[in-house]
């Protein structure tokens, strides 16, 4: 049944029928956020596991390790990984190398600015640590500052990258053009 006119009174939808439940401070207070302790030559199961008790985003990371693993030990499921942020400049690379090398990793989902950095280092760019107050010195260097103001990427690497994409680009082009590929 419409209600033209939006009066609470007439949509019953708007009723709350719940009951209403009083609280008490002794409720809240039965849980209290544990510490976790980080001790030489903990396991990173060890580490993780610590993190159960703890607050905000550290209790998920307990059960997201323990996620991963039930989803490593089976043989029957696939694994998304998505990559978002900086990671490549954050010095991740090696480390998404080998998950996916290693088959931990069945299909990879990211951004373009990650397959943008992460091809400046395949082809042998690199990214450089800097500082916030570098910036306008950096760009006088010719240096990109990337978001987080602490990486340098140098722009020559950058127009490297560029120009082996166009290489490849007009290879492919030049490829698929004399193998009749593409119809007008």
């Amino acid at each position: 049944m419409s209600n033209p006119n939006n009066d609470p009174d007439e949509n019953e939808s708007n009723i709350d029928k719940t009951e209403e439940t009083t609280h008490t401070r002794d409720e809240f207070q039965s849980d209290p956020i544990q510490h976790a302790q980080v001790n030489a030559g903990m396991t990173v199961g060890e580490l993780a596991s610590e993190y159960e008790h703890a607050g905000i985003g550290a209790a998920s990371m307990d059960t997201a390790v323990d996620i991963y693993a039930k989803m490593l030990a089976r043989d029957d499921i696939d694994i998304f990984f998505g990559l978002a942020g900086a990671m490549v400049p954050a010095g991740m690379r090696q480390i998404i190398v080998d998950l996916i090398r290693d088959g931990h990793i069945d299909a990879l989902v990211t951004t373009g600015a990650n397959l943008t950095h992460d091809a400046i280092e395949a082809i042998g760019g690199k990214h450089h640590h800097g500082k916030p107050t570098h910036q306008m010195l950096a760009r006088m260097m010719g240096l990109m500052m990337l978001l987080s103001r602490h990486t340098l990427k140098p722009m020559e690497h950058v127009h490297m990258m560029s120009d082996c994409v166009r290489r490849v680009l007009t290879e492919f082009i030049m490829y698929i053009s004399h193998k009749n590929i593409l119809r007008s």
